[in-house]
């Protein structure tokens, strides 16, 4: 502690304080209630604006609560303001006056809710104004669900003073901060994306990006600095952590990964703690232990009780102490296992499918589900369990609340959690119940009105079960008409090319589709 006391005390004296730039870029594309969209590489962008010298912050397919958390490095203490550079992807609301650019959870809403799930793109540009600032805003034609009140897109914008604003499509506003980036104007900016707009009042021969001076080029911010000291002084891996993720390029980043690295190995030399992984490694985990035939709750990316639980019964089923927690050789072991089941859809599984669950019997089929409780044919197992009598909802009444709601979460359907409510409507799962029913029922309403709006006349509509027969996924009859086994292929599909599942045609289901190279053997 002695030797950080007096690397504070050094830095106090050090470099003079500079105009402080700041950036900040995120790029949303993966949404889970509305149409993707093309995403951009935020993490070179970031690099580019960062290496011009601005204090950066960025995220990738970011909810509301994390927007927030990046966008908050342009609200605090500017010692020596500096220029704004703001690059927001993604999908927006707007209500005729204000716009919200929205967090990847969002759902169908009215003002209010844009409020809740959205930042507010007003409060951006009162952050922004009173310096060289340019807010570049990417996004496309598809619609946003949303409720009446609320328009899908980027709505009129009130004026910043100083606050340059681009729109455009996420590839055209990403090549146009490139440019800013070089160190060129707004008005060359916007010469080399078409489609990119200057909203009125905008600047077209602002500068914002500008050559450091001569030596300052290697000096610490004020900003950083001050991050460090804060570190320093608390000296945690938390602490560290959080230097590291708003300056992860900073002058102290060698020694501050030096010091939590020190810190860990000190703590827990041997454990991979969940709780400091990043969500998509704890989403990774949850995928695995669902894949193993355990129940690990919602897969939301937040190790939460239901995860230790099914890690506890990983790791018993692995003779190893159920602790929650994985040690280092125990994710590799659970990684192993997983990927020794091969991919849902993959050969594997098919074959699997071949020489047990396709030959019936209440065991193949619940050796299957086991295996591969989200495979190909997960749904056909499930459905012949249901017609033999091994449903949970078909048991006697003392089968019980809770096996009942896992029934249901494994099914993840609306009409699997109304059975819930209807059986048990006291039942002890009952807020979490009608909360999933509730979002299932909005994300299937928007679905079918994406469907509708593609207008599919009958031949496409046949193509699609061609298309549909010929992957093996039994689409029912190829008539134009989708039944209930359409749908139920469409999610097949969707969830074999990672689309989102649905059982609805969207665009981009669509595309795929018809992008599917025909094969002989398929019925006319």
């Amino acid at each position: 502690m002695r030797y950080f006391l007096f690397l504070l005390a050094a830095l106090a004296g050090a470099a003079p304080a500079m105009a402080e730039n700041r950036a900040v870029v995120i790029g949303n594309a993966d949404y889970r209630n509305a149409p993707d969209l093309a995403g951009s590489d935020t993490a070179a962008l970031a690099a580019v604006i960062r290496k011009a010298g601005f204090v950066t912050a960025e995220g990738v397919d970011l909810p509301s609560e994390q927007l927030r958390q990046v966008l908050d490095l342009l609200a605090r203490d500017d010692l020596e303001p500096g220029a704004r550079v703001v690059m927001l992807s993604g999908r927006f609301l707007n209500d005729g006056s204000e716009t919200w650019y929205m967090g990847t959870e969002a759902q169908k809403s009215g003002p209010l809710g844009a409020g809740a799930q959205g930042v507010p793109l007003g409060l951006i540009t009162q952050l922004m104004a009173n310096r060289d600032a340019v807010l570049l805003l990417g996004t496309d034609q598809q619609d946003m669900p949303h409720d009446q009140g609320l328009t899908s897109g980027i709505g009129p914008m009130s004026n910043a003073e100083g606050v340059s604003v681009v729109t455009g499509s996420p590839e055209a506003v990403a090549r146009a901060l490139r440019e800013l980036a070089a160190g060129r104007s707004v008005a060359r900016a916007l010469s080399v994306g078409q489609g990119v707009e200057l909203l009125p009042g905008g600047d077209p021969q602002m500068v914002p990006v500008r050559p450091m001076p001569a030596g300052q080029q290697d000096q610490p911010s004020a900003l950083d600095r001050s991050a460090w000291a804060e570190a320093a002084a608390l000296d945690t891996i938390k602490a560290w952590s959080t230097y590291l993720e708003r300056f992860p390029m900073g002058s102290f980043a060698t020694a501050a990964r030096e010091r939590r690295a020190a810190l860990r190995l000190q703590e827990q030399p041997q454990v991979a703690s969940t709780l400091q992984l990043a969500p998509a490694d704890q989403l990774e985990i949850q995928r695995a232990l669902a894949r193993l035939g355990l129940e690990p709750g919602p897969l939301d990316g937040r190790i939460g009780v239901q995860t230790r639980e099914a890690l506890r019964d990983w790791q018993r089923r692995n003779r190893a102490d159920p602790t929650g927690d994985l040690t280092v050789p125990q994710l590799a072991e659970l990684r192993r296992q997983v990927a020794a089941l091969g991919e849902p859809g993959g050969k594997q599984d098919r074959d699997f499918w071949e020489r047990s669950g396709a030959r019936g019997g209440i065991e193949r089929l619940r050796n299957y589900l086991r295996r591969y409780p989200e495979g190909l044919f997960a749904i056909d197992a499930r459905r012949q369990l249901a017609s033999s009598g091994q449903h949970p909802l078909l048991q006697p009444r003392a089968s019980g609340d809770s096996t009942t709601f896992r029934w249901a979460r494994r099914q993840d359907s609306a009409a699997a959690y109304q059975q819930y409510l209807d059986r048990f409507p006291q039942g002890s799962h009952v807020a979490e119940a009608r909360l999933r029913h509730d979002n299932l029922l909005a994300t299937t309403r928007a679905a079918q009105q994406e469907e509708a709006a593609l207008g599919l006349n009958t031949t496409t509509r046949m193509l699609i079960e061609t298309r549909l027969d010929q992957a093996k996924l039994i689409p029912g009859e190829v008539d134009g008409r989708f039944t209930d086994d359409t749908r139920e292929a469409l999610r097949r599909y969707q969830a074999v090319h990672n689309l989102r599942v649905t059982g609805y045609v969207s665009r981009q289901t669509l595309n795929a589709l018809l992008a599917e190279p025909e094969t002989e053997g398929a019925r006319p």
